[in-house]
């Protein structure tokens, strides 16, 4: 047998749908409307930015470590920077031996996954749904199972994810704001949940949240671990849509102050990134995030004020939709079609969607409004009156 003769991977999904969306609208010579991925564009923060230019122009004069390697936990100045800012956001005593450099949330999340499906090789991962997709690769791909709990209410899914974890369960993911529902948890629910999970202290609570700083005006973030009150749990943040440089691939995890161990568990984590390939978190983006001023200040009102518009003007047309607190996306569904079908017919007329039934949500599909294309919401909404 010939090297790779039976691999088969499949595609990205959301960029298959993005080839179908541009040979259809080239077959009808109709104009793309790409709401597909969640890909955020615009000015990056001031600071970061020339920070990232005074770091190149040093390299290239041969006075700078920002194109070297540096200790596979992180850089001290980006460890100790984002410690400071998890005491300003979480209000709990991070320091930067609680810290480990990642090369995005995507990576810090199935990292932790990875060190769980060390001991034992078994065992559950609980996900709310909707959730993000990958979630589900992650799980698998490090031999643990998913286990999906509809979050239709917060007290229907208090009383399921109770009766869902047994001895077996070795983590709960909690992604708020919430990937693709905008939804933002309470702190009523999340100290529920802290409940449970003060009598399941074998559970490792992980609190994706790339989309912290992403909220509606008049809204509020929760913080997850501040509420769950656990100390079992681990933050995974990503600089990625807070600064716009999501091709960057910059973030960490942040382990609970009162992490048990938690000294040993950051240096195993760290020892496991080149198991997989991943030789470090980047020099550069640590060099330059550790000198600005966290969080960075980037102005997300236009496409926030665009989500609000969206959601108004879909309920006045009569769909239902999933009410947003924060984040890039708004779910929508219609009377006469399920998500997939609506995702279908949407195609037909030129516009990209992503059908709910990836994200656990079938009657559902989600447009990024983050997209550029997002902003001709009135050629949207009059392509969408004629499926």
């Amino acid at each position: 047998m010939k090297p790779f003769e039976t691999l088969d991977v499949e595609e990205d999904k959301i960029r298959k749908i993005r080839k179908t969306l541009l040979n259809i609208c080239k077959e009808k010579n109709l104009k793309p409307l790409d709401l597909t991925q969640g890909n955020p564009v615009g000015k990056i923060n001031a600071e970061y930015g020339w920070n990232s230019i005074e770091l190149i122009e040093a390299e290239i004069e041969g006075h700078s470590n920002s194109n070297a390697y540096c200790s596979s936990v992180g850089h001290p100045a980006y460890l100790e920077a984002v410690a400071e800012l998890e005491k300003k956001v979480n209000q709990l005593d991070f320091t930067s031996e609680h810290i480990l450099a990642v090369p995005g949330a995507a990576v810090g999340v199935s990292t932790l996954l990875y060190g769980l499906s060390k001991e034992p090789e078994q065992g559950e991962v609980i996900i709310l749904a909707p959730f993000f997709p990958p979630y589900t690769k992650y799980i698998n791909h490090n031999k643990l199972t998913p286990k999906i709990i509809d979050f239709a209410n917060e007290p229907v899914a208090i009383d399921m994810i109770g009766s869902a974890i047994n001895d077996d369960t070795r983590a709960i993911i909690i992604n708020s704001p919430n990937n693709p529902s905008g939804q933002i948890y309470s702190k009523r629910f999340l100290r529920k949940l802290g409940e449970i999970l003060d009598d399941n202290e074998h559970v490792l609570a992980i609190s994706d949240e790339p989309y912290r700083n992403v909220v509606l005006p008049h809204e509020e973030w929760n913080s997850v671990i501040k509420n769950l009150d656990y100390q079992n749990a681990a933050v995974v943040y990503s600089f990625s849509k807070e600064g716009r440089i999501a091709g960057s691939r910059i973030g960490y995890i942040a382990l609970h102050p009162d992490f048990p161990e938690h000294k040993k568990v950051i240096s195993a984590l760290a020892n496991s990134l080149p198991e997989r390939g991943i030789v470090q978190a980047h020099t550069r983006e640590q060099f330059a995030l550790s000198k600005c001023e966290l969080p960075l200040d980037v102005d997300w009102s236009n496409m926030l004020n665009l989500m609000m518009s969206y959601m108004e003007d879909l309920i006045t047309n009569g769909h239902a939709i999933l009410p947003a607190r924060g984040g890039m996306f708004v779910c929508m569904s219609s009377k006469k079609y399920d998500g997939t079908e609506l995702h279908e017919k949407l195609l037909e007329q030129g516009v990209g969607t992503v059908p709910g039934i990836a994200f656990g949500i079938e009657n559902y599909v989600r447009l990024a409004i983050c997209s550029p294309d997002a902003k001709y919401k009135d050629e949207f909404l009059e392509r969408l009156d004629k499926i």
